[in-house]
């Protein structure tokens, strides 16, 4: 198997992993969304998603991430 096949794989199962929860931390909520951790985070910063920050961690709703996904103001 190689490499890349590995690698899908396991975000296959990551995501799999994810879905159905209501809250997720950046990381999952980047996976979810097709994004990157860095783009999810600047999106949060600039307050164009809704978040949840407690402490160094970032939150998001898994719901919000649906109506940003579907373009619908969050605002």
């Amino acid at each position: 198997m190689s490499e890349e096949l590995k690698e899908r794989e396991i975000e296959a199962m990551e995501l799999a992993a994810i879905r159905g929860r209501a809250v997720l931390p950046a990381s999952h909520a980047a996976l979810y969304a097709g994004i990157s951790k860095e783009y999810i985070l600047t999106l949060a910063r600039d307050q164009e998603i809704p978040n949840n920050k407690r402490g160094r961690y970032v939150y998001f709703r898994t719901e919000d991430l649906d109506k940003w996904m579907a373009g619908t103001d969050l605002r």
